[in-house]
């Protein structure tokens, strides 16, 4: 591991954008050396200002957390709009994010809404997962409980935890799809597997009756 990160090193300083990311990954996570959070940063910030996408992507995700810099909604929505721009998948579904959160600036469900849904078309589970909820409560959109199970049950194939608890609820209450303990209680089970503490409830719950 030390030597890899010798050799991106190497590489980096020759303006290999992707080397500086993979380098600033190794600091990040701390392999084959020290964790430096900023020292990850600064060659994020290099790489993205030549256009890298995961860069900017990585970026973008710092400025929204404050993490090694101050905490920067302008930045963060500026460098999701970059990679976002490349037609990356993720980058729509993370703009989305910002613009659906709302916490620096007014939340605007129709935009999130368009851009998970570009996300989606690429197959973004967490841009699934995010029109499941917005059909599921009716934002920006009409309630639509088939509408909800449908994307639901695409991001649960993926293996999102959150969407299989969501699926999960849907069967067991009969909204959007037909009742079906069975399934229901099997979706419970594949998201508390992976951690899912409301899942793990709805579990004990079940036991329980």
């Amino acid at each position: 591991m030390k030597k890899a990160r010798f050799l991106y090193e190497e590489a980096a300083t020759q303006e290999n954008t992707r080397a500086q990311v993979n380098l600033g990954n190794m600091y990040y996570r701390g392999r084959g050396g020290e964790e430096d959070h900023h020292k990850a940063f600064l060659l994020y910030e290099k790489a993205a200002l030549s256009g890298q996408s995961q860069a900017q992507a990585n970026l973008a995700k710092m400025y929204c957390v404050g993490e090694s810099v101050p905490q920067n909604g302008k930045k963060c929505r500026e460098w999701f709009e970059k990679y976002a721009e490349q037609g990356n998948a993720d980058g729509l579904s993370g703009l989305g994010c910002y613009y659906y959160d709302g916490k620096f600036e007014k939340q605007d469900y129709r935009k999130a809404f368009d851009l998970f849904l570009r996300a989606a078309d690429r197959g973004e589970e967490i841009a699934e997962l995010n029109l499941g909820v917005m059909y599921f409560h009716g934002q920006y959109v009409d309630p639509d409980f088939t509408k909800a199970a449908e994307y639901f049950t695409r991001a649960a194939g993926r293996g999102n935890s959150q969407a299989q608890f969501n699926l999960a609820v849907l069967y067991a209450e009969g909204k959007g799809v037909q009742k079906n303990m069975n399934i229901a209680l099997a979706l419970f089970k594949k998201s508390a597997k992976q951690g899912n503490e409301n899942a793990r409830k709805a579990l004990n719950e079940i036991e329980k009756k």
